[in-house]
């Protein structure tokens, strides 16, 4: 099945050799200033944008001010480490991302090439731009190289059978060097935000391992947290046979609805988007299936990982889709989306009427299986 991925996977690659200051925020505030040549006098945004982001990540603007004869001056306090961006755009659709500390950060930039600024006073994005400005694209154009050369064999089965063994050796290898780099520099947020686009691709005793390396005051984060629980929370509280936590999101009406509303009930609980084709794709087969057991209780309730209100009620008026549907349009970050940590969708789950998991990211027809020996 296919699936729309909601984190983008950058993996270790090589062996970095610069430290990383330690990541605990003092009890100073940070100030973040610095001049973007040509923008003149214009509107500058202070947003959350990180390096690379998908559909699924809601846009948050943290403050903006007005630059005077091309500079800027943003001040404040964090309460976490975080990825920040410098956006202007009324005169550019670049933007510039960085890692966002208490600390005195100058950044130096052009209209024309926003993104490729220069920043001092932030350790963290100084290590975290070596890494994948001297480690990982290198070594990834190279890869690139190699699976391209592979993939053009004439003999189509050996070339798949040879890029499919590249690619697993390049996996093995990114595993043992990520390790490595986080040894050597465990207060890199940068490469904790890197193992949590893999963590879910190796296996949790590693994918544990690899975390518990990271420095006391790194896992404190909001996205430290968050990993300590999908690592070693997860499996204990979602399973099979167990109540699934009830929860309650807004519906496209706003109005508040929560799981224990459908108690009594088979309840598929569909996460979807209105961006995710594969999610699109499948909703005759779903449409199928809820008229042909909605009389014997079962019920869908949709998920949307939509960050847009507007694309979220047009999609289901345009696929006509009459299941409830809620969404609290905060993407990957949204409580329901992390409790039951969705990374990829459609995902399904399909609960008991006494609120019981009976099926965890079940097929389709895995789904019709269950529901067909329903009395």
């Amino acid at each position: 099945m296919n699936k729309c991925k909601i984190g983008l996977l950058i993996g270790a690659i090589l062996i970095g050799i610069l430290s990383v200051n330690a990541c605990a925020q003092g009890g100073g505030g940070y100030t973040i200033s610095g001049r973007i040549k040509g923008i003149g006098n214009t509107k500058v945004f202070l947003t959350n944008k990180p390096y690379t982001f998908t559909s699924a990540f809601k846009v948050i603007i943290y403050d903006s001010c007005f630059s005077k004869d091309d500079y800027f001056v943003f001040s404040g306090k964090l309460d976490d480490l975080k990825f920040l961006s410098i956006e202007v755009p009324s005169v550019s659709k670049s933007r510039f991302s960085f890692i966002g500390e208490n600390k005195d950060i100058k950044i130096e930039s052009q209209k024309d090439a926003i993104h490729a600024g220069k920043i001092v006073g932030s350790p963290q994005t100084t290590y975290y731009n070596y890494y994948l400005d001297s480690i990982y694209r290198p070594t990834k154009r190279n890869d690139n190289r190699i699976i391209d050369s592979l993939a053009a064999l004439k003999d189509s089965a050996k070339s798949m059978e040879l890029v499919n063994a590249y690619e697993r050796m390049i996996n093995r290898r990114n595993e043992a060097i990520l390790y490595q780099l986080i040894s050597e520099h465990p207060d890199s947020y940068g490469l904790l935000s890197e193992f949590n686009e893999i963590s879910t691709f190796i296996p949790k005793d590693t994918a544990q391992k690899y975390y518990s390396v990271f420095s006391k005051k790194l896992r404190q984060t909001e996205l430290g947290k968050r990993l300590n629980y999908e690592l070693f929370a997860y499996d204990n509280l979602i399973k099979i046979g167990k109540k699934i936590p009830d929860f309650s999101l807004p519906d496209t009406v706003q109005r508040l609805q929560g799981l224990s509303a459908f108690k009594g009930k088979y309840v598929l609980l569909d996460f979807w988007a209105s961006w995710c084709g594969p999610c699109l794709e499948e909703l005759p087969h779903l449409k199928n299936i809820y008229n042909q057991y909605q009389t014997k209780g079962f019920e869908i309730v949709g998920i949307s990982l939509d960050t847009q209100k507007k694309s979220w009620i047009e999609s289901i008026k345009r696929n006509d889709i009459l299941w409830t549907n809620l969404s609290d349009l905060k993407g990957r970050a949204g409580k329901v989306a992390q409790l039951l940590k969705i990374d990829a969708i459609p995902m399904k789950f399909l609960v008991g009427p006494d609120s019981k998991l009976l099926l965890i990211n079940p097929t389709l027809a895995d789904i019709e299986g269950f529901l067909s020996t329903l009395p």
